[in-house]
């Protein structure tokens, strides 16, 4: 039995400590395994498809295509026969059932009836070849054109180390229109590597840029009638378009999705990254200054595991500001210019050699306090799709939210502190406190992000279990120290009336200063109540309202 399971794109990965090694256990809870792959197969899985999977590893990649709606049926071929339990038990926890497991090698007309296949200890290692550390097994020698001519694919997947040379050099491929396949230069060399192209696209296959990326080729036939595009993120919509007459003739343009940029300046968008960036939003005022603090002690701890760390400093320096905020200094955040900043940073070899980035920055959401003042985060999903394009996409974004009284109570004191005192009632009517709601900030994230790819805490959980709410965030496990615990900004209302008198007065001394002064000569003690400047009416329709968006984001059991 398991005793830890993992869940990665949305698909229930089992941890077998005594079957898998501690490197593969460690790419699992990395986030990583696989990911090139699984990344593309939302985008080009078409309607009815039947897929044939040549090494399947753990069941990952067949378990994210058989939960595609557009799949009618996926088999597979693996060649160890130890992995063909762990891969039945993962179809099974995922409830996936048209799949079929083989376990076998496929091969151009095998001469006998079982071959040797060398098993190493991390699975992805092993293959037909010997090696020092592998154990020699007899496995099924399967005709691949017989298999072919059975199933009939309309797509294939391949990775098999290397053998992906031989396997398709005679292939039969009729009726197969697109083949993603990870391909192995360090194994086999550049001429083999050329071969192996040059044989596709004799058979009427061309590299497909628009789902590439590094050793994971798409390979699609020239004669494909429909392109699958992501609109939005975690979605896929099927785009019609006249098929080629003849391989040898140009095809028609593909339309695609609608460029979020015009013209020349599409061709700027950075391709996918290669490290997987977990972004850290906020929301403001929900403890996030606290989270980086804990965070930065790990951060050596963190490094030797392969995540990168990024405070509101380089977060801002190298994101925030040349990509969402450039427009107050007069450059478009679409430019060379600022994403050459963005570029720069990720290329260090740090960031370029880690399995993760973790970015943490509330300012990504909005300028504070400038965000409170026409409607909280009514901005918030324009931000978010530049910061997608920006990053290529390969984002996974975190947001905590928080009792929604005491989250514009905390706004209310940070926007007097920053601009000066003005009413309360006044901050209520530009914000539109009493009819906010955490769901349409979800809404537009899920619009951006998808719903795989958004994850929401809640800041009473982060109070309560601050170890394991950051754990998930870096995406590895993390210990806190215990002198590090959240810090409470709260103001007395004392304080308050102290900034109201000094507007009053006109006082010389900037709104900063005031501030200062306000919360050193009345802080909030037994003496000095918390400010606190909601009616009970109000405060109990917030706190009816914080409760409908936690039963909305499944945070919250419904009351019974």
């Amino acid at each position: 039995m398991p005793r830890e399971t993992l869940i990665i794109r949305n698909v229930r990965m089992p941890i077998f400590t005594d079957l898998m090694s501690p490197r593969i256990i460690e790419v699992l809870r990395s986030g990583i395994y696989e990911r090139r792959e699984a990344a593309q197969l939302g985008a080009i899985i078409e309607p009815d498809e039947i897929i044939l999977e040549v090494g399947a590893g753990l069941g990952f990649i067949s378990t994210i295509a058989a939960l595609n709606p557009n799949t009618q049926h996926v088999e597979i071929f693996e060649a160890n026969p130890d992995l063909k339990p762990l891969i039945e038990t993962v179809h099974r926890i995922n409830q996936v059932h048209h799949v079929t497991v083989n376990t076998g090698v496929l091969m151009h007309q095998p001469t006998a009836a079982t071959v040797p296949f060398y098993v190493c200890p991390d699975f992805w290692a092993s293959s037909l070849s010997h090696h020092p550390a592998s154990r020699e097994v007899e496995v099924p020698a399967v005709d691949l054109n017989q298999t072919l001519q059975r199933i009939r694919p309309t797509m294939i997947i391949c990775d098999i180390e290397g053998g992906e040379l031989d396997l398709f050099a005679h292939a039969e491929l009729d009726g197969v229109q697109k083949i993603l396949m990870e391909t192995h230069q360090e194994v086999f060399g550049r001429k083999n590597m050329k071969r192996l192209f040059d044989n596709l696209s004799d058979r009427g296959f061309h590299y497909d840029q628009r789902h590439s990326f590094g050793q994971v080729v798409l390979f699609s036939h020239v004669t494909r009638s429909t392109e699958v595009c992501r609109t939005p993120r975690g979605q896929s919509k099927v785009v019609r378009v006249t098929a080629a007459a003849a391989p040898d003739e140009h095809a028609p343009a593909i339309p695609y999705s609608k460029p979020r940029v015009a013209g020349w300046k599409k061709l700027l968008a950075p391709r996918p990254l290669p490290v997987r960036c977990h972004l850290h939003l906020g929301a403001h005022h929900t403890s996030a200054a606290f989270i980086r603090r804990a965070i930065g002690c790990g951060r050596e701890s963190l490094a030797a595991r392969g995540v990168v760390f990024w405070d509101s400093k380089s977060t801002r320096t190298n994101l925030t500001f040349p990509i969402l905020d450039s427009g107050k200094k007069g450059r478009d955040p679409s430019n060379q210019a600022s994403r050459s900043i963005l570029q720069s940073a990720l290329a260090a070899p740090e960031v370029a050699n880690a399995a993760r980035l973790v970015l943490s920055d509330e300012n990504l959401m909005g300028r504070s306090p400038a965000v409170f003042r026409d409607g909280c985060y009514a901005n918030v999903g324009k931000r978010m799709k530049l910061l997608d394009d920006a990053l290529g996409g390969n984002v996974r974004a975190f947001l905590t939210i928080r009792n929604i009284a005491d989250f514009f109570t905390a706004a209310y004191g940070e926007t007097i502190i920053a601009r000066g005192y003005q009413p309360f009632e006044d901050f209520l009517k530009n914000t539109g406190a009493m009819s906010f709601s955490w769901q349409d900030v979800w809404k537009e994230l899920v619009e951006v992000f998808g719903r795989e790819d958004l994850v929401v805490f809640d800041h009473e959980s982060l109070m309560s279990r601050p170890a394991a709410v950051i754990s998930r965030l870096v995406g590895t496990d993390f210990k806190l120290d215990a002198e590090e615990m959240p810090v409470n900004y709260q103001m007395s209302a004392a304080a308050v009336d102290y900034i109201r008198i000094e507007r009053d007065w006109k006082s010389s001394r900037g709104p900063f200063e005031v501030a200062k002064a306000a919360r050193a000569r009345f802080p909030v003690t037994s003496g000095c109540a918390v400010f606190d400047p909601w009616t009970v009416a109000q405060r109990a329709s917030l706190e009816a309202n914080y409760q409908n968006d936690l039963r909305f984001l499944g945070l919250l059991s419904p009351v019974q």
